[in-house]
């Protein structure tokens, strides 16, 4: 039952009389622009006092009418708090049109008390066609805070239009939306339209859309546009509403953010619905540019919708962003499994980076498609500039297949910067295993699987693991490699290292299975190194001249290929005019092509199989590596790889285990002077045989003179097998001499003393 109203120091009547001069009021206001709009007259009763201690209790739509009359008109009454009362779940009000809270067509001012929504949901309707500021609650100020209340039905105007309130200068707090949000010009998003100058959204728990988003430019699913504003709490921002640009800047969670704009949460920020418009469009954000700090960091972040956009600057998770600006997933991965496909700028996480930093915690993983038909398209990033790229604890991986015309690669594909810091760092592996298809048709493609086009001061690097591609590379011209397609670094610090294909590389000149042109510069001489690398996959030139094709490098200006190998019928460089050859270089016999430097060691399959060739790698004597970087499971593998299992020399034998032999089985020359033994490994089963010379001495004892038996005795020392000794007796009279006895164990005769 409705308790019965109370308020004090205001009588009903007031209230009443109150409302409906309101109602009148808007109607005259609105009427010259918008033509009549019906306000309801709200005869509901309402109990509290209005403060923060003592709100007013909303118990129906009658009551939540009230309210919002009592607050349209009147700056006395914006401090107001209210309440829905406990139990209540719905409040439809959608019969007639919500005009929001307060009006923003009669006074400048928004609300500056407390809304609590208590978990319940309520269902309306707003169509302002002409009108700013436009949502459930049209303007936040200060001081305002709007919390724990879901928005569904249909919201529309004009500027800053969103589900819970248009413009928030306030709090709003685990607040959600499934209303279809629609604006006619900008700045439109599913819980506000936009938060600034000091405005802020807290997810203790979730704060979510599910409503379709849409608008001239400057649309998210959470907040259409940021500035000056944060994002925060220990929850999650998640978007599961498609949202459409018609112009520029959509996100899944903002559509542009800038200007000293922070969001830190420690869930995750997640869209899942499909994104698109003609420019700037992210999974997260469309853009963010700012020259002060702007953060954005979650736990994880994570993009499954598809990004369509028809123009430039398009990504998974951003879409461009420039200025001084952290994207950082603290504790989690940074995913993107939809596909991104544009024009220009185009990456599977950011189309293009103009200063700034991309860090997580975890994993940096693109699955989704990236195809766009210009330049400047990556699997991770299109085009990075003065950025850098780290995964601080994982690996940096792209799974999905790219297709763009040139400057296009796996992972990057344009990357130039004047800083001196490495601009993609893994503390894992850095790996493509997607498809790269380049559809320039003639001239420079720049195309490889981690890189396009790269020219910054220090190279990518991988701590712990490998630089890798899996994927086949097909261009239709210049500069294709397996790593990088053309790929300069002006001032290293340290050599390129620990990079690998296994992937096809395809294009007409300047091709090599890592690189298809390599400058290395740096004032260290082994700096300009590549070293620890190799390549599996087929090189093909396509091209008429078929000039600078090589095996690992089609075009090297550098110091040496040193610790690598190629199994390619190109030589291991295509032209090394200005690099000083190879050291300690390998590659198959039966492959061997007539142009390969004789610096280059042939082995054949047989002995890159055996393990042989990953030890020679490791160098020898003096110049072995002190902890193995090679390594082969000698039997599965092969040819050698980078880390895998170690492998032993042992003699003319290589084994991924150093030998420990079980007891050996001895057998003796017909003139009792030598002994050979043959013992089998505990580790790898390999057999083993030595022979050694017999100590022969006769130690006749008082019990074998009559009988003419004289001892036999082979030791084996500094050999394959530990020091041991074989003894044996020999009758004298007898034609075949007996086994090798022991006479400590006689019922093993065969075992070493």
């Amino acid at each position: 039952m409705k308790r019965m109203k109370l308020i004090k120091n205001r009588g009903i009547a007031s209230v009443t009389a109150f409302s409906l001069a309101l109602a009148l009021t808007v109607t005259s206001v609105l009427g010259s622009s918008l033509g009549t709009l019906t306000v309801r007259a709200a005869g509901g009763t309402l109990s509290g006092s209005g403060t923060v201690e003592d709100p007013y209790i909303i118990e129906d739509a009658d009551d939540l009418w009230t309210f919002a009359n009592m607050l349209r008109g009147s700056t006395s009454h914006l401090s107001d708090c209210a309440k829905i009362a406990d139990g209540v779940t719905m409040i439809d009000v959608s019969d007639e049109m919500w005009q929001g809270i307060p009006s923003n067509m009669t006074m400048p001012d928004g609300y500056r008390g407390t809304f609590d929504g208590n978990g319940a949901t309520i269902k309306l309707t707003m169509a302002i066609s002409g009108g700013y500021q436009v949502g459930f609650f049209n303007t936040l100020d200060a001081g305002g805070v709007i919390k724990n209340v879901t928005i569904d039905g249909t919201v529309s105007g004009n500027y800053d239009v969103g589900g819970v309130c248009g413009r928030n200068g306030g709090t709003i707090i685990d607040c959600n939306n499934k209303a279809d949000v629609s604006g006619k010009n900008d700045r439109v998003g599913g819980i506000a339209g936009s938060c600034m100058d000091g405005g802020k959204l807290i997810a203790f728990k979730t704060m979510s859309n599910s409503g379709q988003i849409e608008a001239g430019s400057r649309v998210g699913g959470i907040v259409g546009y940021c500035s000056k504003a944060s994002i925060e709490g220990d929850g999650e921002l998640l978007n599961t509403g498609m949202v459409h640009s018609r112009d520029v800047y959509a996100g899944g969670i903002i559509g542009k953010a800038e200007t000293k704009t922070s969001v830190k949460i420690a869930g995750a920020a997640k869209n899942t619905a499909d994104i698109n418009g003609p420019g700037y469009a992210g999974g997260i954000i469309g853009q963010m540019t700012s020259s002060d700090l702007l953060q954005i960091q979650a736990g994880s972040i994570l993009n499954a919708g598809n990004i369509d956009c028809s123009g430039e600057h398009a990504g998974g998770i951003v879409g461009a962003y420039d200025g001084n600006i952290e994207i950082t997933a603290a504790t989690g991965d940074i995913q993107n499994t939809g596909y991104v496909q544009g024009t220009k700028c185009i990456g599977g996480f950011v189309g293009a980076t103009y200063m700034g930093t991309i860090t997580a915690a975890g994993n940096m993983i693109n699955t989704g498609e990236v195809n766009a038909n210009d330049i400047y398209i990556g699997g991770i990033i299109g085009r990075l500039q003065d950025t850098q790229v780290v995964s601080v604890k994982g690996e940096i991986r792209n799974e999905g297949n790219v297709v763009g015309n040139s400057a296009m690669g796996g992972i990057v594909g344009y990357a130039t910067d004047e800083d001196a810091k490495i601009p993609v760092m893994a503390y894992g592996d850095i790996v493509n295993q997607g498809k790269l298809q380049g559809t320039i048709s003639s001239g420079s493609a720049s195309v490889g699987g981690i890189l396009g086009s790269f020219d910054c001061q220090e190279g990518i690097f991988s701590e712990t693991g490998v630089i890798k591609n899996e994927g086949d590379i097909t261009a239709n011209g210049t500069m294709v490699g397996g790593i990088g397609g053309d790929y300069a670094v002006q001032a290293s610090t340290k050599p390129v290292q620990k990079c690998i294909n296994t992937g096809s590389v395809t294009g007409t000149n300047n091709v090599g299975g890592l690189f298809g042109t390599a400058n290395l510069k740096s004032s260290t001489e082994e700096y300009k190194n590549i070293e620890n690398s190799y390549s599996t996959g087929s090189v093909t030139a396509s091209g008429e001249s078929q000039s600078k094709v090589g095996a690992l490098v089609g075009y090297y200006a550098g110091n040496k290929i040193k610790n690598s190998y190629h199994t390619s019928l190109y030589p291991i460089i295509g032209t090394a005019d200005e690099a000083n050859g190879v050291e300690n270089c390998y590659d198959i016999e039966e492959y061997r092509g007539v142009a390969e430097t004789e610096e280059v060691i042939s082995k054949t399959k047989a002995e890159f199989a055996s393990g042989e060739v990953a030890y020679l790698l490791d160098g020898t004597g003096e110049n072995r590596a002190t902890a193995p970087v090679w390594g082969q499971n000698i039997g599965t593998d092969e040819s050698p790889v980078l880390g895998g299992a170690t492998v032993y020399k042992d003699g003319d034998i290589y084994a991924n285990a150093e030998h420990t032999y079980g007891d050996a089985t001895y057998k003796w020359s017909d003139d009792k002077k030598s002994c050979a033994a043959k013992a089998t490994c505990q580790n790898c089963n390999s057999e083993q045989t030595e022979t050694a010379q017999a100590a022969y001495s006769v130690k006749r004892q008082a019990t074998e003179k009559e009988e003419g038996v004289g001892l036999y005795t082979a030791v084996f020392k500094n050999g394959l097998f530990t020091t041991q000794t074989a003894e044996v007796k020999i009758a004298k009279l007898t034609p075949k001499p007996s086994q090798p006895t022991n006479p400590s164990n006689p019922s093993n005769p065969t075992k070493p003393t």
